[in-house]
């Protein structure tokens, strides 16, 4: 069996071409990640409902509610490398939320950039991907995700419906990927971390699952 068809004999030979780091560098890189924990505590520590949540995780630990290793920061868990960390983000999403949401932030951003035309330019994009698949024999077919929070909270609920009647229109399969969820499930809990909103693995699996029973009809 050649390397190329071995992934591990494959990745054994290319990282024995990456020079290894010597002693300078490491220690360069460890007082960052240093420094990048005494960042994201002294973040946390100016979140009241983090404070909150850490004096929480103290009683639920006295209690046994948690285990003890929670507290344990191993760097070994993705995406927060840390459990009392990761339990803590858990507790935080719902402040970072609100505070995402607020005037003049992320989704005032969206939705003027949409009421500037952005309506007008995923018409553009859609036709020219529409053209591409045409010409070239694919099935084209748009799956329009969510914005990962409740549904009857989501502030860009409207142009996820315009951007499902834009296809309609153009006559493009689409598909509304908030269908893979329960009906008005809170998908704040399918966020990658406390402070980025993309949807996780777990989401994309049930939109994968969704999108299989749709191209399998």
């Amino acid at each position: 069996m050649t390397p190329a068809e071995d992934p591990v004999r494959a990745y054994l030979h290319d990282i024995g071409k990456v020079r290894l780091l010597s002693a300078a560098p490491e220690v360069e890189i460890g007082r960052r990640i240093e420094v990048g924990q005494a960042q994201l505590w002294e973040a946390l520590a100016g979140i009241p409902l983090a404070v909150h949540a850490l004096g929480e995780a103290g009683d639920k630990l006295r209690r046994g509610a948690i285990p003890p290793d929670a507290v344990i920061d191993p760097f070994a868990e993705f995406p927060l490398r840390s459990a009392l960390l990761q339990w803590l983000g858990i507790e935080a999403t719902g402040f970072l939320r609100a505070t995402g949401l607020r005037q003049g932030g992320y989704v005032e951003k969206i939705l003027a950039e949409w009421k500037g035309g952005g309506g007008g330019r995923l018409d553009s994009s859609l036709g020219e991907l529409a053209a591409a698949c045409t010409a070239a024999g694919a099935r084209l077919t748009v799956a329009v995700y969510p914005f990962m929070v409740k549904p009857s909270r989501n502030p860009l609920a409207p142009i996820e419906a315009d951007a499902l009647a834009r296809c309609a229109r153009l006559g493009i399969d689409a598909v509304a990927l908030v269908d893979a969820f329960e009906k008005d499930e809170d998908l704040t809990r399918y966020w990658i971390t406390p402070l980025d909103a993309h949807p996780d693995a777990r989401a994309h699996a049930q939109a994968a699952r969704l999108l299989a029973e749709r191209f399998t009809k």
